[in-house]
């Protein structure tokens, strides 16, 4: 369950997660959300309670710009990294149905699984930087988001919980725990698109995670090949991340943000 606050709706602990060898993720190591613009002073106190000591933001500029930076707490010293990925590659989330290029929700669904296919694998530097960090963090707290926490910031959570050896109905169900995307407000271009074609673009499919998954496979043979020489997580690797991140069945919980 995402953690009760007003200005942020997809804020989740991936601690609880069964992996591999018996083992499952630990609370309180790493978080996936949405912005963080919008917290409230009363969130700020919340999110404190977290000790995050890394926070990767997957925002462009135009999103930071138009949403507005990072609201953090103040007195902690937390690491920020920018990892930017363009939402708008192969073409954004509304510029295809304003230009009367989608006639129906299905195309739009399908512009979804292609640019799921894009992220996975165009955009393979900036998970393998993300999943750096989180070695670097050596199992201190860090939190990764975009804007509504659910496609750049829903695959980092998949690949990392597929990194820890999750099963993929664990990954999928994960990802489906993201409410859908909330318009900007107060743009009215979008009062002229029919929410038909809007809808598939805002929520989450597990249709378009298999498509992301499905494309690594094509392109690499593999979700391991795809990990050792696009993500840069040999074995090695990902027994160092397994080591940071998990803990025998049964472990202590921990973290203000624990949910099972």
């Amino acid at each position: 369950m995402p953690l009760p606050l007003q200005g942020a709706f997809n804020l989740r602990d991936l601690g609880g997660h069964r992996v591999a060898d018996g083992a499952r993720v630990r609370f309180g190591a790493v978080y996936r959300s949405d912005a963080l613009s919008g917290l409230t002073d009363a969130d700020l106190r919340r999110v404190a309670e977290l000790n995050l000591r890394t926070v990767v933001d997957f925002r462009i500029d135009e999103e930071r710009k138009l949403g507005g930076a990072d609201r953090l707490p103040e007195d902690r010293d937390i690491r920020r990294i920018s990892l930017p990925i363009d939402p708008a590659d192969p073409a954004g989330y509304v510029e295809k149905p304003l230009a009367g290029e989608v006639e129906s929700a299905d195309e739009a669904a399908a512009y979804m699984k292609a640019l799921y296919a894009t992220l996975a694998l165009d955009h393979a530097p900036q998970y393998r930087s993300l999943l750096k960090a989180v070695l670097d963090s050596d199992g201190e707290p860090l939190l990764f988001h975009c804007t509504a926490g659910k496609d750049r910031a829903g695959l980092a959570a998949a690949f990392l919980l597929r990194l820890l050896g999750a099963p993929m109905s664990a990954i999928e169900a994960n990802y489906l725990a993201s409410p859908p995307a909330r318009l900007p407000e107060g743009i009215d271009i979008f009062d002229s698109i029919d929410p038909a074609l809007i809808e598939p673009m805002l929520g989450v499919d597990v249709e378009y995670l298999r498509e992301a998954f499905a494309a690594i496979d094509r392109a690499h043979g593999s979700f391991e090949a795809y990990a050792a020489t696009a993500l840069g997580m040999g074995p090695q690797e990902r027994r160092r991340l397994a080591r940071l991140l998990t803990e025998p069945e049964g472990g202590t919980r921990s973290g203000p943000g624990s949910t099972e």
